[in-house]
């Protein structure tokens, strides 16, 4: 009856200008009004096909319905009316990361990168495009034209910093921040990424430029990110109960402005577990042969091709902090393994396909896990594997990829579900000393992810679901997945490289260990730390904290896990 009142209310409006639909319709997608959106767009669509902004209005209205395919495509034909409207082609660029069509992004971005009239906020737009694209020294290439048509601009010095600092090129990041603080004292990312970049010092570091900055009028973000930003400096100068107080601090004021309820994602997993049992295992479970045995059979189910080899993926997983980043540059000093970083390629399949076979039967968060396991997961595996084959860089010199990592840590909570899609999946779940797990996620700021992190209780209250989940995963029958400790991982890193070749059936060499030596780019929290050769300083760091982690510790005791 809606929709008919909304038919009727504007089926006068057929014979408006295309600009007065427009108007209307930017309005309508400006509020959420998807209906009415959507039948503007079909007035455009049937009255006026040729018309850029008109393929542009369509493309977002579908885009919002989340048919990403079509919309690319209008946006697409919206960019062929109007090339001289650049941004137009990011939103197609947007679009194609969303839906992982790397290669096809990179296509348009060389196209983009050619044009000489780009502005230099566009050149800084490009850059951030081929960094997501792991494609580093491209975004440098466009930062530093950024600088050169907009020298002064504080943003395009930071900007470029963060890709030298992800390449292991950290004299250099440290310059470029230096410069952007120059030309504008108050850039605080600036400032903050600055002491990420190394160990404070007594002889140097920059606390009094951070303790000035809280002096003045900081917005709440901000405000975290200096505390965040003092609470590491201080720890680098075992200053441990000062550096711990700019922590609480911090993570307080981050909480305090968080919209969210710990107890709905452990209703999550308790559906998780529930719902993805022994039973649903079984159903139609395809066998994970031993393949030790045939190392070179070819995958029948689930196959995916480069060239002539087979791809196989590597799921690193399990709580963050936890040396997931450590063993990912061990795996891929292989030459035939490719790192492609922290993929939502498995959380956006699962959902895409669930949500379009059950759409009118998801109201909740449970229905959406009640009606994923009932998906084809054949289906599910191969248009992962299509997708993986994205991220694989497209170049002849290049050797031939036969392993592809993807170490998302929440993709624990996704373990049974991947191996019912890909069978020859390696599953690594990475572990650490429940306290200095804990205590690394803490003490550190993450942009959007882990909102549980903030709070002491809220944090050991998802640990301990995590362990339930895990613990869960490993009661189903012939499920295959390496536990490895961090611990083991730093104090004998020969025997448990090794043992992960192995387990990957990849062979094993021992300069692999050599993690200094690999100088590929790095886009998380440990880029800068990961560039050192493994050492054992972040064991048992936790004990510095002992008194003021109290209340994490008791809490975890209290769920039967051992702390000491």
């Amino acid at each position: 009856m809606v929709e008919q009142n909304t038919h009727n209310e504007l089926e006068g409006l057929a014979g408006n200008s295309v600009d007065s639909l427009l108007d209307l319709g930017w309005q309508y997608l400006r509020k959420q009004k998807s209906l009415e959106a959507t039948q503007i767009a079909k007035m455009l669509s049937q009255q006026f096909p040729d018309h850029a902004e008109a393929c542009f209005f369509n493309g977002q209205v579908l885009a919002q319905q989340k048919q990403f395919s079509t919309a690319i495509e209008c946006l697409v034909n919206a960019c062929e009316l109007a090339p001289h409207i650049h941004q137009w082609q990011f939103s197609v660029l947007n679009l194609l990361l969303m839906t992982s069509q790397k290669n096809r992004a990179l296509t348009v971005l060389d196209t983009l990168s050619g044009n000489s009239n780009l502005s230099a906020k566009e050149c800084n737009q490009l850059g951030l495009f081929y960094s997501q694209l792991n494609k580093p020294e491209l975004a440098v290439a466009q930062y530093k034209r950024a600088i050169q048509l907009d020298p002064s601009n504080n943003e395009h010095h930071y900007s470029l910093a963060t890709v030298l600092r992800h390449c292991g090129e950290l004299i250099q990041a440290q310059a470029s921040l230096l410069t952007a603080i120059q030309l504008n004292g108050n850039d605080i990312d600036a400032h903050c990424l600055l002491v990420d970049l190394a160990k404070q010092t007594n002889e140097m570091n920059h606390i009094s430029a951070l303790q000035l900055l809280l002096t003045t009028s900081l917005s709440p973000r901000h405000e975290v990110q200096v505390n965040f930003a003092l609470a590491k400096s201080y720890e680098d100068l075992a200053q441990y109960s000062t550096a711990f107080k700019h922590l609480a601090k911090g993570a307080k004021i981050r909480r305090q402005h968080l919209e969210y309820h710990v107890q709905q994602d452990l209703d999550v997993i308790t559906h998780i577990k529930t719902t993805f049992n022994t039973p649903w295992w079984l159903a139609g479970q395809i066998k994970d042969k031993d393949l030790r045995s045939e190392p070179h059979r070819e995958f029948k189910q689930n196959a995916s091709t480069v060239g002539e080899k087979q791809i196989i993926p590597i799921f690193i997983l399990g709580m963050p902090r936890t040396g997931s980043t450590l063993l990912e540059r061990v795996l891929s000093a292989a030459p035939n393994v490719y790192a492609a970083g922290e993929l939502s390629d498995f959380t956006r399949l699962l959902t895409e396909q669930t949500t379009k076979q059950f759409a009118g039967d998801i109201k909740s968060k449970r229905d959406f896990i009640r009606s994923s396991s009932k998906i084809d997961f054949e289906v599910l595996g191969s248009r992962y594997l299509d997708a993986l084959k994205q991220h694989i860089p497209d170049d002849k010199n290049t050797p031939i990829v036969e392993y592809v990592i993807d170490k998302l840590p929440f993709n624990f909570l996704y373990v049974g579900l991947i191996k019912k899609a890909l069978p020859n999946a390696r599953i690594i779940h990475m572990t650490r000393d429940p306290m200095d797990t804990c205590y690394a996620v803490y003490k550190t700021l993450f942009q959007q992810a882990y909102p549980f992190s903030y709070d002491q209780q809220e944090l050991a209250d998802y640990f301990v679901a995590y362990q339930d989940l895990m613990a869960h995963w490993q009661t189903l029958p012939e499920l295959s997945m390496l536990n490895i400790a961090y611990e083991d991982l730093v104090q004998t890193p020969q025997s448990i490289g090794k043992a992960v070749f192995d387990f990957c059936q990849i062979d094993w060499q021992a300069q692999y260990i050599d993690v200094q030596n690999n100088h590929s780019a790095v886009n998380t929290a440990s880029s800068s730390q990961v560039r050192q050769a493994i050492h054992k300083s972040s064991v048992a760091k936790w004990r510095h904290y002992e008194t003021e982690l109290a209340a994490l510790k008791a809490r975890l005791i209290s769920a039967g896990i051992t702390c000491d």
